[in-house]
């Protein structure tokens, strides 16, 4: 029997000229192409493996510095960020300059049955900073999931999709922001993937430092918010990095059979099943997957009172235990007592459900679940049909089935304001 497995994305030779039908690409070998040959490193940027005579490693630690900080200031300042109006002002100028070249084309070509549905031209005012950073960075994160540029070649639109995808990876990326001849010598994938999740705890640690930084400085405005910015940063933390984290974590268990043995796939040189994917296994299973439930009931117990701030942080990190106790308090009494005991809402809880909800609008959906879980629960989806469905025809139908479901939940449920 032969047996075909298909490389990971970059590793082996799918351009011409191309020594055989399975060779490596450049500077590649081993088992599926897996590791980089002597004398050259894995670039930071992508996957391709760099002569060490072009490696340069001391910029590396320029653009991480600059990235620690600026995601670092965003979390330390996110507070204030309706209050910046220059940048926002000709945003909204903007908008509203083709808005109404938009209505001025309807109005020429004579369509005046939509003038009464159409928008006012002052919606877009109405609309906060925050609802615009948070629809714009959960639909580029999930642009980067679809990846369909590799079912079919692209054409048309797809074309430009597929250069809108590139771009938002160098923004949102952490290791993407890097040049591409940033590598370090004998580095591989998996010493790469623990640099690139780095940057996550090093940047709270920032924070928490900047925080102590700006109490001496300006004492009796920062120690008044200085809950909420803890509580806004932890929740922003996991909301932005969600995807890296689970992308990262499933592929580190997706493992193939090769020569009567398990592999993982990204580096097919370490065997499978060792004791740190079983570590890896039990915390998607405790935390990341329960954590769609935290984003999904959470919202609307903390607005009505039923748990308190501390809660619903603390179940982003630890939702197994907490879900448990939330359905006890939806199934017992002591729960709508609890809500007449605790509904006054302080200023970090008023924060967080702002960041949380302010996208979505009030109906019946919403009394029932926040729809952010929903999009959790979509992304997490898309995470596993990218990482586990290996075929790329049916990967691409399979996440073509699912966006054509979130447009029909959308379109139904108008979830959004």
């Amino acid at each position: 029997k032969v047996h075909v497995i298909e490389c990971p994305p970059d590793y082996c030779c799918q351009k011409s000229p191309c020594s055989s039908f399975n060779g490596c690409n450049v500077g590649r070998e081993g088992l599926l192409c897996s590791k980089c040959m002597q004398n050259f490193s894995l670039s930071l940027r992508n996957e391709n493996c760099l002569d060490h005579d072009v490696c340069v490693s001391y910029l590396f630690w320029i653009f991480y510095i600059l990235n620690i900080l600026g995601y670092s200031l965003f979390l330390l300042f996110r507070n204030d960020c309706d209050k910046i109006t220059i940048v926002w002002k000709y945003a909204k100028e903007l908008v509203k300059t083709v808005q109404q070249k938009v209505i001025h084309y309807f109005e020429k070509e004579q369509l005046k049955r939509i003038s009464n549905t159409r928008p006012s031209e002052h919606w877009f005012d109405q609309i906060p900073f925050s609802t615009i950073w948070q629809v714009f960075v959960y639909h580029t994160q999930d642009i980067s999931l679809l990846q369909l540029n590799e079912a079919f070649q692209p054409i048309g639109a797809l074309i430009w999709i597929q250069e809108t995808q590139q771009k938002v990876k160098d923004i949102f990326g952490i290791s993407s922001i890097f040049p591409q001849d940033i590598c370090f010598r004998q580095m591989n994938i998996l010493d790469k993937i623990c640099i690139d999740n780095s940057i996550a705890p090093i940047i709270f640690l920032c924070f928490f430092m900047g925080l102590i930084l700006l109490k001496f400085v300006s004492k009796e405005r920062i120690i008044r918010s200085c809950h909420s910015r803890i509580s806004l940063a932890i929740l922003l933390s996991v909301m932005y990095s969600n995807q890296k984290i689970s992308s990262t974590f499933f592929s580190l268990i997706q493992c193939i059979s090769l020569n009567g043995k398990s592999h993982l796939f990204i580096y097919a040189e370490t065997e499978c099943w060792q004791s740190w994917q079983y570590i890896i296994i039990g915390y998607i299973s405790l935390v990341t997957i329960p954590q769609c439930l935290v984003f999904l009931l959470g919202p609307q117990l903390l607005s009505s009172g039923q748990i308190r701030n501390w809660q619903f942080i603390s179940a982003l990190y630890f939702p197994a235990p907490f879900l448990m106790y939330w359905l006890f308090l939806d199934f017992t009494k002591e729960g709508k007592t609890f809500c007449i005991r605790n509904n006054s809402r302080d200023l970090s809880t008023l924060k967080i459900l702002d960041e949380i909800r302010n996208p979505f609008t009030e109906n019946k959906i919403s009394l029932w679940f926040c729809w952010m879980g929903i999009i959790e629960i979509r992304r997490l989806t898309l995470v596993l049909l990218d990482i586990f469905l290996s075929d790329k025809i049916q990967n691409y139908l399979a996440k073509t089935a699912l966006c054509f479901l979130a447009f029909i939940a959308n379109i139904t449920a108008k979830p959004y304001k």
